[in-house]
């Protein structure tokens, strides 16, 4: 070998390896992007979002990977990395929305659940590092709200740092074994908080959502976009940490309110492109987010 091909090969090799996977996602029916689409390396703690336009860009070199592409009102794709293409196609999903009820709702009986004064603080939750993830917290039924059966919103508090941060909200039914299921409706919720402490309650009442009769879990996506991102420089010995440095964190805002809850499996974590049943656990009580529901008749 020449030593003109071998500087050759190596150098192929170097920028293959600090390459990034770019790509565009788009509608496999009306061919336009589709905006916010969350993308997880299965089996690994990384991903990321796609932008606004659909484009995305993630530094992953193991070509026997698998991407996991997942957005509500689409089918989930999976692609090895080694066959990915710079476009990626999803295909709306006709989901079955067997708990949507077409009537005329009579709001005129409300109904709270899991009251905000009524929730202990623990602390505040965010995705950390670059990296989306989902929580999910259920909200089981119970034969009192039989006479209130409709979700009219969801009431969160926030602690955002930057100023118009967004996340996705998502209600799932209640699967077999306990865990997330079927989605209850087929659009995305994507929701915006301003900066600071902010009470952020969503209005589900154009949805004419049934309490399903296992109850469902509320859902929050973190977004891993510019406009969420903050990054906490702590100072060591009265100076900015450089970007390398260990202790240089990034966040994806926005932090949500936590509380301590008695039951275990009230709270399900999506990672890695999957969902798992791990909580923390601190005093024999479990870490769960604040998640207020009103119900209407």
């Amino acid at each position: 070998m020449s030593r003109q091909l071998f500087s050759f090969l190596c150098l192929l090799c170097f920028v293959m390896s600090n390459a990034q996977i770019k790509g565009t996602i788009i509608d496999s029916e009306t061919k336009q992007p589709i905006p916010l689409v969350n993308i997880w390396v299965v089996g690994d703690d990384t991903g990321t979002t796609a932008n606004e336009q659909g484009n995305f860009e993630l530094k992953e070199t193991d070509d026997s990977k698998t991407l996991l592409f997942s957005a509500v009102g689409y089918g989930d794709v999976s692609i090895k990395i080694i066959d990915l293409k710079s476009t990626v196609i999803m295909s709306p999903k006709a989901i079955e929305l067997n708990e949507v009820v077409i009537r005329q709702k009579k709001e005129k009986i409300f109904r709270t659940i899991n009251a905000l004064e009524d929730e202990e603080e623990t602390y505040f939750a965010s995705s950390t590092t670059v990296k989306p993830r989902m929580i999910a917290r259920l909200i089981p039924n119970r034969s009192e709200y039989d006479g209130t059966p409709f979700i009219k919103d969801v009431t969160f508090i926030t602690v955002s740092r930057s100023p118009d941060s967004k996340f996705n909200l998502r209600l799932y039914s209640v699967a077999e074994d306990g865990s997330p299921g079927e989605l209850l409706y087929d659009k995305n919720l994507i929701c915006t908080v301003k900066k600071n402490k902010r009470i952020s309650t969503i209005d589900l009442s154009s949805y004419n959502l049934k309490m399903p009769e296992k109850g469902f879990f509320v859902a929050i996506e973190w977004l891993i976009i510019d406009s969420n991102r903050f990054d906490l420089v702590s100072l060591k010995y009265g100076k900015a940490l450089d970007r390398k440095d260990k202790h240089y964190n990034i966040y994806y805002d926005p932090p949500f309110k936590c509380a301590y809850t008695d039951k275990a499996g009230a709270q399900w974590l999506y990672e890695k492109g999957a969902w798992s049943n791990r909580q923390n656990k601190h005093n024999n009580k479990y870490y769960n987010f604040f998640a207020e529901v009103t119900l209407s008749d």
